[in-house]
């Protein structure tokens, strides 16, 4: 399964590490160039509540993203 976030400021491209979560558990994360892709095979059958939370860089304070209700068949 693979997810793609786009980190998006009015300012300068947002850079800094993003982490995908399963609910409050943590599945990965990858560096932020502006956009992220995330490929896991570690979702099991059933919904899964995803965010992606950017940590913050310099520039950018930490932000999440709104709840994906992912379903795995």
């Amino acid at each position: 399964m693979t997810f793609t976030v786009q980190v998006t400021s009015s300012g300068p491209t947002p850079t800094g590490i993003v982490e995908f979560l399963d609910g409050a558990s943590k599945l990965g994360l990858d560096k932020s160039n502006g956009v992220v892709t995330f490929t896991t095979s570690k979702l099991a059958v059933g919904t899964h509540s995803i965010t992606a939370e950017s940590l913050g860089d310099a520039a950018h304070a930490k932000s999440t993203s709104p709840v994906l209700d992912q379903v795995v068949q």
